[in-house]
């Protein structure tokens, strides 16, 4: 009887199957999270390197349409442009900026400081994500700020 018992559980055969059952799920979820984390950051470089891009072009008197045509084209049309939002505050200098008043909106007058604010809600696509994620709703809110001054120019 205890020989049939050792041989019992001494068999191995599907047990390949039993340990990939346990741990595949985790590394399903990994690689996952690992995947939408570098989509995250990409998403993230882009748009600063299109706000960044917008923001030069703001500051010689260009309206902020060109952030989001830039964003557009460094994406490969992979972001959506119509969920892009775009904030200008103007500053009479930098010193004002650093006081944390509320600026003037739009992109002022030649010699400002202007602060442009480039939000994008980025869709979360692996479910459990977006539990452990506060307040996302299905959406990673992506901010990206950068402050210039701009050339002397009359608008």
């Amino acid at each position: 009887m205890l020989r049939r018992l050792y041989h019992y559980f001494a068999n191995r055969d599907g047990a390949t199957v039993m340990e990939f059952a346990l741990v595949g799920p985790i590394l399903v979820l990994l690689l996952m999270g690992a995947l939408e984390f570098g989509l995250l950051l990409w998403a993230t470089a882009v748009l600063d390197t299109a706000t960044a891009s917008g923001a030069r072009l703001g500051k010689i008197g260009f309206n902020q349409s060109f952030i989001s045509t830039e964003m557009d084209r460094l994406s490969a049309g992979l972001l959506d442009p119509a969920r892009l939002s775009i904030q200008e505050s103007s500053y009479s200098s930098f010193s004002s900026l650093q006081g944390g008043g509320a600026g003037a909106s739009g992109t002022g007058s030649g010699g400002d400081a202007v602060v442009y604010t480039v939000t994008y809600p980025w869709p979360i696509f692996t479910p459990l994500l977006q539990h452990i994620l506060p307040n996302t709703q299905g959406n990673y809110i992506i901010t990206v700020t950068t402050a210039v001054r701009n050339e002397p120019f009359t608008p």
